[in-house]
């Protein structure tokens, strides 16, 4: 689902031009998404892709195996 509070308001040209861009070149690029299924990276690209392919499979990654991420965020 979209952020409940983004300071970064996606106009309705600039979604169109994403929408034309990632049409004509596709994109790279993860939209992040916290636990409880809010995004936090990537509202616009949900918000355009939402409309546009509505049955895309979701990759869920829970937690990534050997990176040790514990060094750099205490308590994961």
């Amino acid at each position: 689902r979209p952020q409940s509070r983004n300071a970064n308001k996606h106009t309705p040209r600039g979604l169109g031009m994403l929408r034309d861009s990632i049409g004509k070149d596709g994109w790279i690029g993860a939209i992040t998404v916290a636990g409880d299924g809010e995004t936090f990276d990537g509202s616009a690209r949900l918000e355009v892709l939402a409309g546009a392919m509505p049955d895309a499979e979701r990759l869920v990654v829970h937690r990534l195996p050997n990176l040790k991420l514990h060094r750099f965020f205490p308590g994961f």
